[in-house]
């Protein structure tokens, strides 16, 4: 009996550390697949960063191009402004001078109304021309 009792002990003994290292192969195999995972997500997070950080670059590079237009095309409004301005300052001189330059800045006036009409008479005519000659049905 003695032996009996020393054997079924040994075999649950036995059993035992069987399942406890079937447990402890299981946890190993689980930390595996969680750790792998934690790499992909660690991956796939540093690939989402980096291409949010070229993104954020690419959208200050694009804002300060467009500040540097906008400057220079401030200055070409000012500048045009003031030439706008000078040209206007000498018309109004020319007209409060005297009665020649009234009458050559009607001439003036008149001669740019009628350059305007031919332009739009000849640019009219144009585009109510056909494009492709008729031909007839017979040959």
């Amino acid at each position: 009996m003695l032996l009996y009792d020393i054997l079924k002990i040994f075999t649950i003994s036995l059993i035992f550390s069987n399942f406890q290292i079937v447990k402890m192969r299981n946890n190993r195999a689980a930390e595996d697949i969680l750790e792998a995972q934690n790499r992909e997500y660690h991956d796939r997070l540093a690939s989402k960063s980096s291409y949010l950080k070229s993104l954020a670059f690419d959208m200050q590079q694009e804002a300060k191009d467009h500040n540097r237009l906008l400057d220079n095309v401030d200055d070409d409004f000012d500048s045009t402004g003031n030439f706008l301005s000078g040209t206007l300052n000498r018309v109004n001189h020319m007209l409060g001078t005297g009665r020649n330059n009234r009458k050559l800045m009607c001439y003036t006036a008149f001669g740019v109304v009628f350059v305007l009409l031919l332009l739009y008479l000849f640019v009219h005519r144009l585009s109510s021309s056909p494009s492709a000659p008729a031909t007839s049905g017979t040959l």
